[in-house]
């Protein structure tokens, strides 16, 4: 969990990932903060070792889970407030927790949006 308070920046002005830039008293300092999405990291990594972040889409691969068996689906990794944990958001209605489950990092919301589109 070394990796937990690493962060990246989303530019949308820029429409790509920032780097060189600080935190100063919680504020990420860049050319225009209003523009910039502050993404921390899990802390974990998917099953190839790289890094999981907010905003990532990442393949949930078969696992057995407390209400049944999940196929591999895909998803959207975010904070959950009311539950302070990270959660991977598959439908409006299907969301899971990050932890203990095979996922991989195929993309990220702000470049791959196209990701998460139902496969029909």
């Amino acid at each position: 969990m070394n990796d937990r308070f690493k962060f990246r920046v989303w530019d949308n002005d820029f429409k790509k990932y920032r780097t060189g830039l600080g935190i100063n008293n919680g504020l990420v300092c860049t050319y225009n903060d209003a523009t910039c999405i502050l993404e921390q990291c899990t802390g974990l990594k998917d099953k190839n070792g790289r890094l999981i972040y907010e905003g990532d889409i990442v393949n949930i691969f078969c696992c057995r889970y407390p209400y049944g068996y999940l196929g591999r689906t895909k998803g959207n990794v975010y904070w959950s407030n009311p539950d302070a944990e990270f959660r991977i958001k598959v439908s409006l209605e299907e969301e899971y927790n990050l932890y203990g489950i095979e996922i991989e990092v195929i993309g990220n919301i702000h470049e791959n949006a196209d990701l998460l589109e139902n496969e029909e």
